[in-house]
């Protein structure tokens, strides 16, 4: 009997075929919503910006106090993070918060600089707040969610390695 014939080759060879197409389309699918997300909202990445103007700023006032710096390098930490792409929002939100900490620790409270430290502060509570809100951490949010809880979803993320996104909470 010529395998080519046969019904049974037939049937397996189109199961194979039709899993091989749910499987890559699947993951194509997954990388093709998540770059819809990243894609989608420019207020978003221009939020991003200011919010690391803001931090820039406390690092140039921090950087006149030496004694900020020299217990754990944390202004330093912040400017590496700052010059890296893409950004790492939860490591800039925590350097951004040692730094404005020991700030505040050593900056006499009636200097001009202690002014500045305020209007940071309030500036960088005020975008976090607005990316919290954005309509693409409501969109990331939702599609963390369908790779965390949805079959097959969160198979294919882990075999094509299409990640979460970093939301800012």
């Amino acid at each position: 009997m010529n395998i080519w014939k046969s019904r049974r080759f037939a049937a397996v060879f189109a199961a194979i075929i039709i899993l091989l197409t749910l499987f890559f389309g699947g993951g194509r699918s997954l990388a093709a919503a998540r770059a819809r997300v990243l894609t989608a909202d420019n207020s978003y990445t221009q939020d991003v910006t200011d919010l690391r103007a803001v931090a820039a700023n406390l690092c140039t006032v921090a950087e006149r106090y030496p004694e900020i710096d020299a217990g754990d390098g944390s202004v330093s930490a912040l400017r590496r993070l700052l010059k890296e792409e893409p950004e790492n929002l939860t490591a800039i939100r925590e350097a951004f918060d040692t730094v404005m900490t020991l700030a505040k620790q050593t900056i006499s409270a009636n200097s001009e600089d202690a002014t500045y430290l305020i209007g940071f502060q309030a500036d960088y509570l005020a975008k976090c707040d607005i990316l919290k809100r954005s309509e693409y951490a409501q969109q990331a949010r939702n599609f963390n969610e369908t790779l965390a809880h949805s079959f097959p979803a969160s198979i294919l993320s882990r075999l094509f390695d299409i990640g979460q996104l970093e939301t800012f909470e």
